[in-house]
């Protein structure tokens, strides 16, 4: 019996050394929207026969390249002495799908956009063929781009705010999922921004201003949307005005929640602005 049991523990330490050694990710900061990490994201890692895939997939490609086409996350792999046919490197992989290698004397950055690259990074690289002729239109010109996962499928999706050059009020928001135009809608405003950092279930805010001649904002509307059976709708948003307050007599803020569940792309804010309870062009 006690021959048994010391074989059985030698036969699990071997078990234990066979393990593959994985490389955690550790995730600082957050996107340059503003949008924080992810538990998903937190947990990423990499074994070495992942991250000996990845190089074999990947091609050597320049940091302009890595600026315009692929995401860039908060979420990191740093790995000290990697060896690689017999040489030791630095590792340093991004979750947008790209890594750099150094050997003491270079740094060959290396963006891994094969199809079978995407099991091993939070994101895969960017499509831009159809957002490049949506950048394209003549008279808008991009004023944000925000990176969101509307499936956690680890599948980057962006929205994209444009503003007419021409006629500065009005602004186009398009939404690309899977590098396809899913969504777009012309909104009328003096200014627009989307917040991703929200708590109540919807996947991103609407903020929208509107300015009197002087420059001065004096309208504020905050539209909360939900995503549900790959349809964007709104149940409530909120309108801030700033005047002369009938109690006090001071220049103050007023907000007004309003209830109404419709679809986004139906959305009538001018009859919002009128105080008008239908919200929807239907």
């Amino acid at each position: 019996m006690p021959l048994y049991i010391f074989s059985s523990c030698k036969g699990q330490d071997k078990e234990e050394k066979q393990k593959p050694e994985v490389y955690k990710a550790k995730c600082e900061g957050e996107y340059s929207t503003g949008q924080k990490t992810t538990e998903r994201e937190k947990k990423w890692s990499l074994t070495k026969s992942d991250i000996l895939s990845i190089i074999s997939l990947s091609k050597e490609i320049d940091a302009q390249e890595v600026h315009y086409t692929y995401p860039v996350t908060p979420c990191n792999i740093d790995v000290k002495g990697f060896n690689i046919k017999g040489k030791k490197v630095d590792l340093f992989i991004n979750g947008g799908s790209h890594l750099q290698i150094t050997d003491g004397s270079k740094i060959t950055i290396l963006g891994c956009d094969d199809p079978k690259c995407k099991k091993y990074f939070l994101f895969p690289k960017e499509d831009m063929n159809d957002e490049a002729e949506s950048v394209n239109d003549s008279n808008y010109k991009v004023k944000n781009t925000y990176k969101v996962d509307f499936d956690n499928d680890k599948i980057s999706d962006s929205i994209i705010i444009k503003q007419n050059t021409e006629e500065q009020q009005e602004f186009k928001m398009e939404i690309y999922k899977n590098g396809n135009l899913f969504f777009n809608k012309l909104f009328y405003c003096d200014s627009m921004l989307l917040d991703l950092q929200v708590n109540y279930g919807q996947i991103f805010n609407i903020k929208i201003e509107n300015k009197d001649q002087y420059g001065n904002v004096f309208g504020k509307v905050t539209i909360p949307v939900l995503l549900k059976n790959k349809e964007l709708y709104v149940e409530k948003l909120f309108v801030a005005n700033f005047g002369i307050s009938a109690k006090t007599g001071d220049n103050e803020w007023n907000t007004k929640e309003f209830s109404n569940k419709t679809k986004l792309k139906n959305l009538n804010l001018d009859n919002i602005y009128r105080g008008d309870d239908d919200w929807d062009y239907e």
